[in-house]
């Protein structure tokens, strides 16, 4: 059976629904079973018991039927419940239905109530806003009740499967004595459905009030926020409680931080989601405000964890985001500092290596100038990785001492440096 698209609670009460109301989706419908009496029977009554004992229950005499939203069956049509025509459609016990709200209310229960179905604490538990009348088979009076869904546990990413799953309970609660576990004269059967979910299990079978049934749902990547609706066969429209989501985070975790600004560093930036360890292959997109990072997707290993590389550019923050939809978008922060360390090496170094060479004597201006020009070209190139070994030291280290003597070489070859890079860069 494909399970539907929308997340649906559907009580059915009678089919097919002949109303002015809304009826279910026709990929419901066709899953929809009819209540069905119940072996044991409530007593004989008289139709005026009957119609009397549910008007009381239903306060009539206090509102005017008209004025409310109040829903009966009749045979097995769903009919709007008028002062006109109640006399007739509640001579026999029935079912009815009524709208007392616009939104589900959060009440608190006992911590024993949902004992049955959770070892754990309920994290919420929702009054829908449509109250029930009907007949139970222990006594001659009607009972008023709601459905009542309780979260059990939040949808949480597990690893093992990829996917976010989650538990509900769902229990027929009489309104004024919650302990009430009387059963009810029909079968009430409840179908449920949810958005991009497997369920189960489907169909439940209410018998009696008071009897909380779980609900394991398992969706691959639920939106913000996961609605969970209710509707029944006596509703215009569903009822909705939203379902919490705890999303894992996606770690950003920079190696450095400030580097140097002007494209004259990079930084290693771990990527790790705990929550991921065994999916191996998990892509997460990587985005930075400034600068550039690769790779962007970064495939995550064994352990959940990838690693990029940003490199910088200009001067200022780069915010990092990290986002892979069924997570928690993951922040990094990274300066870009001005690279004043980095110019002063350069320069001193620059200036050191041109005045060791022979000519400086002779034109000492000219020497550190020619010195400083190629000591800047040599460290840029070595700062931003130029793969080369004219002067014996790797590409992209860092460092000032290291500048300095980068610098110091450079100055100290002059003019002939540019001739090694590009005779190095050709081989």
């Amino acid at each position: 059976m494909s399970r539907p698209q929308l997340l649906l609670v559907a009580l059915t009460l009678a089919s097919p629904v002949a109303r002015s109301q809304p009826t279910l989706p026709a990929a419901l419908a066709e899953h929809v079973t009819p209540p069905t009496p119940v072996a044991a029977a409530m007593k004989p009554m008289s139709a005026a018991q009957t119609r009397n004992s549910l008007l009381t229950a239903l306060h009539a005499a206090d509102s005017p039927l008209d004025s409310r939203d109040v829903v009966a069956l009749s045979g097995s049509q769903a009919v709007r419940l008028t002062d006109s025509n109640s006399s007739a459609v509640l001579s026999k016990p029935t079912l009815i239905a009524e709208r007392v709200g616009k939104v589900a209310t959060q009440v608190v229960f006992p911590g024993s109530y949902w004992s049955k179905v959770s070892a754990t604490p309920v994290k919420a538990a929702f009054v829908l806003p449509t109250r029930f009348t009907a007949f139970t088979t222990q006594g001659g009076q009607p009972v008023n009740f709601n459905i009542v869904l309780a979260v059990l546990d939040a949808l949480h990413y597990d690893a093992g499967t990829g996917r976010f799953m989650g538990r509900l309970a769902m229990a027929l609660v009489n309104s004024a004595n919650r302990d009430d576990n009387s059963a009810l004269t029909h079968e009430v059967p409840v179908l449920l459905a949810a958005e991009a979910a497997d369920i189960t299990p489907i169909p439940l079978l209410f018998t009696a009030l008071n009897a909380p049934r779980e609900v394991h749902l398992s969706v691959l990547s639920p939106t913000d926020p996961y609605a969970v609706h209710a509707m029944t066969a006596l509703n215009h429209g569903p009822d909705s409680i939203v379902m919490p989501i705890r999303r894992p985070d996606i770690e950003v975790r920079p190696v450095s931080s400030p580097i140097r600004g002007l494209g004259l560093e990079e930084t290693t930036v771990v990527i790790r989601i705990a929550e991921a360890q065994g999916r191996k292959g998990q892509e997460v997109a990587l985005q930075t405000t400034r600068g550039s990072i690769a790779p962007s997707p970064v495939a995550l290993d064994e352990s959940g964890t990838g690693v990029a590389k940003l490199r910088s550019a200009g001067i200022g923050s780069a915010q990092i985001t990290a986002t892979d939809s069924p997570f928690h978008d993951g922040h990094g922060k990274v300066e870009f500092a001005w690279p004043v360390a980095f110019a002063l090496a350069t320069l001193l170094g620059g200036i050191v290596g041109a005045l060791l060479r022979k000519d400086a004597r002779q034109h000492p201006l000219g020497s550190i100038l020619i010195g400083i020009l190629a000591a800047t070209v040599v460290c840029v190139a070595h700062a931003v990785g130029v793969n080369t070994q004219a002067w014996g030291t790797p590409s992209g280290g860092a460092g000032e001492g290291l500048f300095f003597f980068v610098a110091a070489v450079a100055g100290f070859s002059g003019r002939e440096v540019m001739s090694k890079l590009l005779s190095a860069d050709k081989k």
